[in-house]
């Protein structure tokens, strides 16, 4: 329950940013990444929840992984996540900006079944 209240936050907080910076679209795909990464990487996620890697190990990581990928603000605000120590949050993060992104654009998901192929 805690960790689902900070997650909200932090991703309330990063749309406000990226919102007031212009820069949503950017971010927007910047936490698809991440969240794709996570999902994709199970040993990623683990080393970002690991107590006995330290943060600046796990900055330096993250750095390498994302440096030319994501945005400028996507990387100050993963550096601020670790600073303060809440790199173990950060699939659940994105995931949860990904979900008021779509919110505050009124996307939705649809599934459609059809008998015949759709072109």
């Amino acid at each position: 329950m805690k960790n689902s209240r900070v997650t909200i936050r932090y991703a309330k907080a990063l749309l406000a940013l990226a919102l007031e910076e212009k820069e949503e679209k950017r971010v927007y795909s910047d936490m698809l990444l991440i969240k794709r990464t996570c999902v994709e990487n199970k040993d990623f996620v683990l080393l970002l929840k690991s107590p006995i890697i330290k943060t600046d190990q796990k900055l330096k990581i993250l750095e390498k992984i994302f440096s030319d990928n994501i945005s400028r603000l996507s990387k100050l605000f993963v550096n601020i996540i670790a600073a303060k120590k809440r790199e173990s949050l950060l699939k659940e993060i994105a995931i949860k900006f990904v979900e008021l992104y779509k919110k505050h654009n009124n996307i939705e998901i649809a599934s459609i079944t059809t008998v015949n192929t759709l072109d």
